[in-house]
Order: structure tokens, then C-alpha cells, then sequence
């Protein structure tokens, strides 16, 4: 069998490895600074950053919150979304059996003293 180069593909899959870990980056800084701004319209304890984002190369965060209480759900989502301009995943650590794993491998976020 004849052997050939794979060069160009190993290059191009490269360029879009990097670009993917760029968007990552972009969105991870998206949702940091919306929950900057989120305790200023929302009260919650704490939130973490989890999903496939935390991962390289993957883009989609979800976003776990530590005190939202049912009140302030919805209009939490409402306002991540908005931020996004996509829908936003978010659940309430309190109300997941996986919380702790959420916690563990996610990027915790505490709102500024």
C-alpha cells in the first residue's frame, strides 16, 4: 500500500482546534461577566460554570447555582440568555443528585466582597 502525507489535514484540524479553544475562552469570559452582573439584579450564593466548556475545545456552558432560590430561576435564565444571545443551561445545585461532581470538576464563581 502507498504511503502518503496527511500534512495538510493534520494542519487544518490543528487551526480548527485552536480556534474552538479560542471560542472557548470567548464564552468562558461571556458568562464570567454576566454573572458579574447578575448578583446585582438576582441574589444566589454561588454559581458554577460546568458543562462542556470546562472541557477543551467545547463551547456550551451550563451554569449551576448555589442559593437561586424558585422565585429568581427563570429570570436568572432569561438574563444568561439574553447575555449570550443562546439558551443558557441552569440548574439549582440544591435540586441536582449530581451537585457535588458539578462542584468538583465545574469553574466555581463567588460574587465579589
Amino acid at each position: 500500500m502507498a504511503k502518503f502525507s496527511t500534512h495538510i489535514l493534520d494542519e487544518e484540524l490543528a487551526r480548527r482546534r485552536g480556534e474552538g479553544e479560542a471560542l472557548r475562552h470567548a464564552v468562558l469570559a461571556q458568562a464570567l461577566s454576566a454573572l458579574q452582573e447578575l448578583p446585582q439584579r438576582i441574589p444566589f450564593e454561588e454559581a458554577c460554570l460546568s458543562g462542556s466548556v470546562v472541557k477543551p475545545h467545547r463551547v456550551h456552558p451550563d451554569v449551576a447555582f448555589l442559593g437561586l432560590s424558585d422565585e429568581h430561576f427563570f429570570e436568572a435564565m432569561a438574563f444568561l440568555s439574553a447575555r449570550r444571545g443562546r439558551d443558557a443551561d441552569v440548574v439549582q445545585l440544591e435540586r441536582v443528585p449530581f451537585a457535588e461532581r458539578i462542584k468538583r470538576e465545574g469553574i466555581r464563581w463567588t460574587k465579589p466582597s
